[in-house]
């Protein structure tokens, strides 16, 4: 961690290269986000899980500054430029559990509503068949009787 904590402070001061981030660290807060998305990063459980490990480990860490004398020189300075100076691990996992309730109760809205539904089982006939078919199973069910009467008795 202590390596990579070194690799975002010294990040902030290159001019060039593909490896320089974002002018704003937060993007949801950057003026090109629509308005009606900013809202994700907050549902986000990576975004939660990063800021909850920054905000544990980044305070009390001191950085050696770059070749230039450049960088950030302590943890504190890594997390106002990532905006969580004001953030508290207890917070994101009380996001982070709010989060997960909410998927598990999508997800059982979901499969309720996904459930098969399957029609009723009418009786076919009216009355008489009904009776007829009491009659038959009453039977099958002594003959089953029977039967296991007769093979416990070959076993003796």
């Amino acid at each position: 961690m202590h390596k990579l904590a070194e690799h975002i402070a010294s990040c902030r001061l290159r001019d060039r290269g593909s490896l320089r981030p974002a002018p704003s660290p937060s993007l949801a807060s950057a003026p090109t986000v629509p308005a009606i998305f900013k809202w994700l990063p907050r549902a986000s459980l990576i975004k939660q899980s990063f800021e909850a490990l920054c905000v544990n480990e980044f305070p009390g860490q001191q950085f050696e500054p770059d070749a230039n004398g450049g960088g950030m020189r302590n943890g504190q300075q890594v997390l106002q430029w990532l905006s969580f100076d004001r953030s508290r691990v207890s917070a994101r996992c009380v996001s982070q559990a709010r989060i997960m309730i909410f998927y598990y109760w999508a997800t059982l809205c979901i499969l309720k509503a996904r459930q098969p539904r399957y029609m009723a089982v009418q009786r076919v006939g009216g009355e008489e068949a009904s009776a007829k078919g009491e009659e038959e199973a009453e039977g099958k069910g002594q003959e089953a009787e029977g039967k296991g009467g007769e093979a416990e008795g070959k076993g003796n």
